[in-house]
């Protein structure tokens, strides 16, 4: 139904959530943000559903080398299940951003690729923290041993464990944890142990199992992270939420950050941000697939379609009166 009915409408305001099709669109976005007192961003290509994994790890490569192009202080979302799990095309996305100096962030789909998820970065872990191997500077500035790496980025235990608390703030992998699923606060005592930066956010895919309380079940993930030494991203657009995870965090002394949609109301957060004294970052999505994620979670979420709808109705009305 909302398919049918608002298509053509979703489709002229996809301009106001999507930096545009491709990625030049997203680093002159970025840049934009930069002249506005905003350096930090996120670029992550929305990949069409027919996009072979093949293609999807181009994208991810080429957003790597114009980041380092153009010295942003950008990282790159990535999407495992975008590229079928492959371990060789995420070993291939990760070298090249470490070498780019550039990090890597797993974002969260569906709960069942969670575990899946984690696997690959726990092999990138390993591969990028060896004692066997010469491991590459940023930026070609030579290799170090892991007797050298291992204190600038990772601390394993004797049994082996990522120890949070020498966490390099530095740290090149990251992932996503939705608060709105039970096991979230598992996922996010994981990650802490194997020294990841997380971004936070309420997620559009419910618990396959009971539901949860998405504010209250969001904070028991910010817990679960507080105290961790890696920064910890808080994605919300609700400013009472931001504010209280902000808290816990700075109270807990884990570095934090406010990550925001772009496209999405912002001013009542950007003041949280302000008042607490925290950076803030744009997530900037770029590509052809933002039209079908729009109807999908439409769906989920009313306030998605009132939002596009009503930036729909300013476009056609500007187009009108000529601006």
């Amino acid at each position: 139904m909302i398919a049918s009915t608002w298509r053509p409408l979703l489709r002229k305001a996809a301009r106001s959530y999507v930096a545009g099709p491709e990625l030049t669109d997203a680093l002159r976005l970025a840049q934009t943000f930069v002249a506005r007192g905003v350096p930090a961003s996120t670029l992550c290509f929305w990949d069409a559903q027919d996009d072979l994994p093949r293609h999807v790890a181009d994208m991810y490569l080429a957003a790597v080398q114009a980041i380092r192009s153009a010295r942003l202080d950008s990282y790159v979302s990535i999407k495992a299940p975008s590229l079928a799990f492959d371990a060789g095309l995420v070993v291939e996305i990760a070298e090249a951003a470490w070498q780019a100096g550039v990090r890597l962030h797993f974002d969260s789909l569906g709960a069942e690729t969670v575990d899946h998820t984690f696997q690959l970065i726990e092999q990138l872990l390993n591969r990028f923290v060896d004692s066997d191997r010469q491991t590459p500077l940023p930026d070609g500035r030579g290799s170090v041993d892991a007797a050298t790496l291992t204190p600038l980025l990772l601390s394993r235990d004797r049994q082996g464990a990522v120890s949070p608390k020498r966490l390099s703030t530095r740290a090149p992998l990251g992932c996503t944890i939705p608060g709105r699923w039970r096991r979230s606060p598992r996922d996010a005592e994981r990650a802490v142990q194997m020294g990841l930066r997380v971004r936070v956010v309420k997620g559009q895919w419910a618990d396959p199992g009971a539901a949860v309380d998405p504010h209250s079940a969001f904070l028991d993930v910010i817990d679960a992270l507080a105290g961790g030494a890696a920064p910890v991203a808080v994605a919300t657009h609700h400013p009472v939420l931001a504010a209280a995870a902000i808290r816990k965090l700075q109270s807990a002394g884990t570095p934090c950050e406010m990550e925001l949609l772009y496209g999405l109301p912002s001013r009542a957060v950007l003041k949280v941000a302000r008042d607490l004294g925290v950076p803030v970052r744009y997530y900037l999505p770029y590509g052809h697939a933002w039209l079908p994620y729009a109807l999908r979670h439409a769906r989920r979420d009313p306030r998605i379609l009132w939002w596009v709808l009503r930036d729909a109705s300013r476009t056609s009305l500007a187009t009108i009166h000529g601006h």
